[in-house]
Order: C-alpha cells, then structure tokens, then sequence
C-alpha cells in the first residue's frame, strides 16, 4: 500500500518499526475430522512449510477449517498444536484462542488468526442459522495502529450449498460489523472461505457485496481477481472458481495475488 493513507502499525516488540502496510493472507485448510480429505498430517506439515518458506512476508493469517474438537472434558486438537507451534516459532507470536467457539461435543468454528504483532479483544460468535451440528460463525481481533485506532480482523466460513443458509449468515456478517463499530476510527477487515463468489451463486455474492458496501466495506480486490480462481475441485458445480475474499474500510488493496500453498490436491489462498 503505497498511498497517503497507508497506515503504520504498531509492533510493542520493535517501536523502531516503520511498517505502512499489512501483508494478509486466507486460507481453508481442509482440515475436518469428519470430512477433511486424504493425508491430513502431511498436508499441514506441507502447507506450513511452504507458507513460512514462501510466503513470510505474510502478517497476518487467517485460517479456516483449523478444527479442534471437544468430547466432554477432552479436546483433541493435534492439528491446530502443529500450525501454533511451527507459526509461533516463526514469529507469528500471537493467535486467537480455537477453545472459545468450543462445544462440549464436537467441532470448534474452525477458524484460527495467527499474527506477527499483538491480538487483543478477541470475540467468537457462531451464525444464528447453520447446520446442525456445525459452529460455523465469525472471529475477530483488534490491531492497533500508529494513531491509537484499532484495525479489528475478522475471519468466517460460510455454508458451502444451501442457499437460504447462506442469506442468513450474511445478515449475520453484516449485523455483526454494525454492531462492532462503536467510533468512526476504527478500521475493519474480513476475510475468508464466503463459498460463494462472482462465478458461483452470484446472486448470493452480489448480496454479500451489497451487505458490506452499505456499512463502508470495499471490494476492490475481488473486481480485480473475479476472473481468477481459489477454489478447484469437484464437488461445487464442477468449476474452477474464486470462493475465497478479503474486505477491507478505510484500507487501501495494493498487489493482490493468488498463491498455491500445498499439493494440487489442495486448495488455493488470496
């Protein structure tokens, strides 16, 4: 971001950085207990990998389908230990708590934010309308910037087919930035698998763009990649499409790109 308005943040480990711009990324693991494809284990020692070899340019990482799991007093959650540490001894110091969308039985929300400068006011809350079973909902965390504002991030996984599900989850994406903006300087960000887009259910997308232009999120990134993909595989309608969006209010795009982090059995990252 090379504009006037860049913003500078505030790392409390370096007061001597000079950093005017955040580097995000988004990321659906595919890390389901119950569907979350072949080889898990060297699926997320590869995907790390080649996101700390690659890519550590990135600030701030916000994933999807990082799953833990609760079974009464236990939670099993191997997969997201083995992202913490390896993201933690690489500078990304400081990450959301997975136990907070937690339930007594069964998956967490599945979203994770791992970030190389300091998460405070960390909120989960799960979609009023979703399937039964699942903890699919929003997370969020504030940065704060050089003038003492705050830059609150937010990550989300949408439902992946029915339609009516996903209109009300986007209500509820919308209503949750409109409860949070309590001043005018505050900045937002929301990123994340949305499982639709302009090739795929663009009705439902053209919604979701509506919802967020009317409370002051843009949507320059995706006008510029509506013809690229995140998402190949089989199992929606067969295409290639762009699933995966960044928002952003006040915040200016500079570079957007779309990666490969693991196999091409994979998915793909914004």
């Amino acid at each position: 971001n090379n504009n006037n308005n860049s913003l500078k943040i505030v790392d409390r480990l370096n007061k001597n950085d000079n950093k005017t711009s955040l580097t995000v990324l988004t990321q659906n693991t595919w890390m389901s207990f119950f569907a979350g494809g072949p080889n898990k284990r060297e699926r997320s020692k590869e995907m790390v990998k080649n996101l700390l070899t690659n890519h550590s340019d990135c600030d701030i990482c916000l994933f999807q389908e990082l799953f833990i799991f609760g079974f009464g007093p236990f939670i099993f959650s191997e997969t997201f230990e083995y992202f913490r540490d390896e993201m933690t001894k690489n500078g990304y110091l400081f990450h959301t708590d997975p136990i907070i969308s937690t339930p007594t039985f069964g998956q967490n929300s599945g979203l994770a934010i791992f970030s190389k400068y300091p998460l405070t006011n960390h909120q989960s809350s799960i979609f009023n309308v979703r399937r039964s079973g699942s903890c699919k909902g929003l997370l969020s965390s504030d940065i704060t910037l050089n003038d003492n504002s705050k830059l609150r991030i937010i990550t989300t996984h949408l439902e992946f087919k029915d339609q009516t599900i996903i209109k009300a989850q986007i209500k509820d994406i919308h209503d949750f930035i409109q409860i949070s903006k309590t001043n005018n300087n505050e900045h937002f960000l929301i990123g994340g698998d949305f499982n639709i887009g302009p090739n795929h259910q663009p009705h439902l997308f053209s919604d979701l763009v509506f919802k967020l232009q009317s409370i002051g999120l843009n949507i320059n990134l995706f006008l510029s990649l509506q013809n690229k993909i995140t998402f190949r595989g089989n199992h929606i309608d067969s295409r290639r499409t762009a699933i995966d969006h960044i928002f952003t209010s006040k915040m200016d795009f500079s570079n957007p790109q779309i990666v490969d982090l693991s196999t091409n059995e994979e998915l793909m990252v914004v």
